[in-house]
């Protein structure tokens, strides 16, 4: 039998054998572990009669050892792993010095083939990780956009990856050109800059990184940013320059965007990261402060904004890395000596993590709008100013039509009482009595003219009072209708009163301003109908609380055009009709102005050959909810 074994600390396995079945012996029953601890070939001539190995299982039972010679396996290091022993179940009476040196020559080789076998099994683990790790580079390239290259000094040979030639819009399989033919690959203005670049690479060992312009074979134009090191022998001179090469085409295209975006806002943009170091500003942005773009990158905000700005500014400043949206308005002196106003806004830059990364300044240049806000603060005040003449020369001339009224109203007052008393006289002759009635009538239309007059220059000035008192507004509608019955049956028209039945029986409002409005609206009503029926018609809104009234007649009507002069002051619809029916023309307009006091709205509708609608409504409250 022969064995090749491996002992560990408790057993040995047998990595090949002859002449025995199985794979593994206990080692402390082993001949092997005598074998492998000694320097030279451990022989057992005959092991029934050896002291040591009389009493074995191995050589009591099966395999029945009497004969064993085994010679250790060392490595070049000098561990012992095991031994190459020859096994015999007869004793034998010698083993020669030849048979010993050809017994340890062949352990050597079984230690030479384990090496080697541990070697090939490295060789093959190395190749496996550099082919993982070949992989994965594709892979991370392709995903990244990112190829690598190098450029042998000495052999002015190139070797492109995969993404590289993707990049240069080139087959993988056709062969990179040297240093010239990838300079020629560059835009003209940019293979000069490259060139200094590879020089100063190679005479001083200097790193570069180079943003350029590479013309594909299809005659398109890609932005590329490349990244050279050098890589140096034992003496320290370059050998060979290795890097990486990125398309950045869609990077630069949308930095473009976004300067030209920004640089065309009205506004200031930049931003600051963590450092408070500037790492972009727009056109705006630096002018402002009278510097380019290029002088503000990587300028701190306190360079720029100087001691006495930033500490005005540092809690916004640090409210924002803070990651809370800061919004302030601030003066500042521009570089120019001229004082501008701004509007700022610091928004904080937050990653999906949460963790702030800078920040982005808004700034908007409002001086022009603080010099517009000043101005119309002046204009206000001269505004103001011109209001208060206004109403003082309104309180002026109403306490003027007050004082005149009251002396107009005297006299009149005096002539229509003895107009009466005239007009009451039985010896008056019949001339006299039309001159009387005449003298009463002319009495009683100035009367009312003055009193239209006063009545709207207290409502222009806002000295017409309105005083809401409980109201039985049905009542106060059907006598102000009845006022007007004999005037009605003198022209042969119907005179109708339609109340809903949905009216409280009392509600709060100005008794006499309603009074008045209706006498207006009734009045003109008979006044322009001939035949037909006036109208007076109520109804109550209880969801707002309004009383809605509605004059109808069936006079000639109006178009749009006359509707339009309506309820404005000192206006008639018809010359024509003023000299039949006389009036101010201030009726309707002291209408809308006692509905607006009121709390409502007043409107018509009309149709010429059809009649007129005049609609209101005004505040009106139940008494009971009104007084609680």
């Amino acid at each position: 039998m022969a064995l090749i074994s491996l002992v560990d600390e408790e057993r040995q396995g047998f990595k090949a054998r002859i002449g025995l079945r199985v794979d593994f012996a206990a080692r402390d029953i082993s001949f092997c572990q005598h074998a492998m601890l000694s320097d030279e070939v451990f022989v057992v001539l005959d092991a029934v009669n050896d002291d040591r190995f009389r009493d074995d299982p191995l050589v009591a039972g099966p395999p029945d050892i009497r004969f064993y010679a085994g010679a250790p396996i060392v490595t070049p290091d000098g561990y012992r792993l095991g031994t190459l022993c020859v096994i015999d179940t007869v004793a034998r009476k010698s083993f020669t010095g030849h048979d010993n040196k050809r017994l340890k020559t062949i352990a050597n080789c079984v230690m030479q083939a384990l090496i080697l076998r541990l070697a090939s099994r490295e060789r093959d683990r190395i190749a496996s990780v550099a082919a993982q790790k070949r992989t994965l580079l594709k892979l991370t390239e392709d995903m990244a956009g990112v190829g690598t290259w190098s450029w042998n000094v000495a052999t002015d040979r190139t070797t492109w990856s995969d993404q590289t030639y993707i990049i240069h819009g080139y087959e993988p399989t056709s062969e990179p050109p040297a240093l010239q033919g990838v300079l020629e690959r560059y835009h003209p203005d940019d293979a000069k800059v490259l060139a200094d670049h590879v020089g100063r690479a190679v005479s001083e060992g200097v790193d570069y990184t180079l943003e350029a312009r590479i013309n594909r074979p299809d005659g398109s134009e890609r932005h590329i940013l490349a990244r050279g090191a050098c890589r140096k022998d034992d003496d320290g001179a370059v050998v060979e320059l290795v890097g990486t090469f990125q398309d950045v085409t869609e990077h630069v295209t949308a930095e473009r965007f976004i300067r030209g975006l920004t640089n065309n806002l009205p506004g200031l943009v930049a931003y600051w990261d963590t450092h408070l170091r500037c790492r972009f500003s727009n056109a705006a942005y630096g002018e402002w402060f009278g510097k380019t773009p290029q002088d503000m990158l990587n300028i701190t905000l306190p360079q720029l904004l100087g001691e006495a700005l930033f500490a005005k500014n540092e809690q916004h400043v640090r409210a924002a890395l803070d990651g809370r949206r800061q919004n302030f308005a601030r003066t500042l002196v521009k570089p120019s000596g001229e004082v501008g106003h701004t509007l700022s806004n610091y928004v904080p830059d937050i990653d999906a993590y949460g963790r702030v990364q800078g920040f982005h300044v808004l700034v908007t240049d409002v001086t022009d709008l603080k010099k517009a806000e000043e101005k119309l603060q002046e204009t206000n005040a001269l505004l103001s100013a011109e209001r208060d003449r206004a109403e003082a020369a309104g309180a002026i001339k109403a306490e003027f039509l007050a004082n005149m009224s009251h002396e107009i109203r005297t006299p009149l007052t005096v002539i229509l009482g003895y107009t009466s008393l005239l007009a009451n006289r039985n010896d008056l002759t019949e001339t006299s009595r039309m001159m009387v009635s005449r003298v009463k009538g002319a009495s009683s239309t100035l009367l009312s003219i003055v009193n239209d007059i006063l009545d709207f220059s207290k409502l222009e000035v806002g000295q017409m009072t309105i005083s809401p008192q409980t109201t039985d507004v049905v009542a106060v509608a059907e006598d102000t209708l009845l006022m007007f019955n004999l005037l009605a049956q003198e022209k042969s028209i119907c005179l109708r009163f339609e109340p809903a039945i949905n009216i409280p029986s009392s509600v709060t409002l100005d008794t006499d301003r309603l009074r008045q409005i209706l006498l207006n609206l009734i009045g003109n009503a008979v006044k322009f109908t001939d035949e037909g029926t006036v109208r007076l018609k109520l109804n109550y809104n209880e969801t707002r609380q309004t009383l809605d009234i509605r004059v109808e007649d069936t006079g000639p009507g109006m178009d749009e055009e006359q509707c339009a002069l309506l309820f404005q002051r000192f206006s008639q619809v018809d010359a024509s009709s003023t000299r039949r029916h006389g009036g101010t023309g201030l009726g309707l307009a002291i209408c809308k102005k006692l509905t607006e006091a009121m709390g409502g709205e007043i409107g018509v509708e009309s149709t010429p050959g059809q009649g007129s609608v005049f609609h209101l409504y005004v505040d009106a409250p139940p008494a009971s909810e009104a007084s609680t």
